[in-house]
């Protein structure tokens, strides 16, 4: 059973992530104290979301003594796409990172419905991704992206003959699903993944910002 709770994008909604948590296990009818396993998305993402989410998942399993595991948001979307591709099909999983950027990474469906990594998790323009599309790489397979990135770019990724199939497909969007199969098949440590500096740090990079 999925619950979906909305936190909304208020600057308060870190500090509603764990009242989140408790009003979902008793909406499913569970016990915080039966999760065998906390399972957190390490991004990337936006500096502060990403902080907030991992300290809160840190802090669960410390407090209940179960093991915090790690998934990248990028690879749960990249399994979806996959699902709709064949072996030697490219999949390409784009989050919206703002800023004229997609978080975005390039993968091949191996033979055995895995994925093979071409272009580790980065923060891109759109042109540039297109331009990792070379024919070389693609060869006679088809190129698939999804993800809201995707849509922003699509006019630009589809001059490069990536296909992005409709929201209604359903691929667009990371399923819990997808990330409970990536924490079994393919672990990482609950370590954040920015794929960029924070925005605080890039201001500070900016001519006329007031800093020296």
């Amino acid at each position: 059973m999925l619950v979906d709770l909305q936190l909304g994008h208020d600057s308060a909604a870190g500090r509603r992530v764990l009242d989140a948590i408790h009003h979902a296990c008793e909406a499913i009818g569970v016990a915080i104290n039966d999760m065998s396993r906390i399972v957190v998305g390490v991004g990337p993402g936006g500096f502060t979301g990403l902080r907030i989410g991992l300290a809160t998942a840190h802090a669960l399993g410390q407090a209940l003594a179960r093991p915090v595991i790690g998934v990248c948001s990028l690879e749960g979307l990249a399994v979806g796409i996959a699902r709709t591709a064949v072996p030697g099909d490219i999949v390409i999983p784009a989050h919206d990172a703002r800023r004229k950027e997609l978080f975005a990474a390039i993968y091949r469906v191996r033979a055995d419905g895995g994925l093979q990594e071409l272009l580790a998790p980065v923060a891109i323009s759109g042109v540039a991704l297109a331009a990792r599309i070379t024919p070389d790489l693609a060869g006679t397979y088809r190129v698939i992206a999804a993800g809201r990135g995707a849509c922003v770019e699509r006019e630009v990724l589809a001059r490069a003959r990536v296909w992005i199939p409709s929201e209604s497909s359903g691929v667009h969007a990371l399923s819990a699903g997808d990330l409970l199969q990536l924490a079994g098949s393919s672990p990482r440590p609950p370590d954040p993944l920015y794929a960029r500096a924070p925005d605080a740090e890039l201001q500070l990079r900016t001519p006329g910002t007031g800093n020296s």
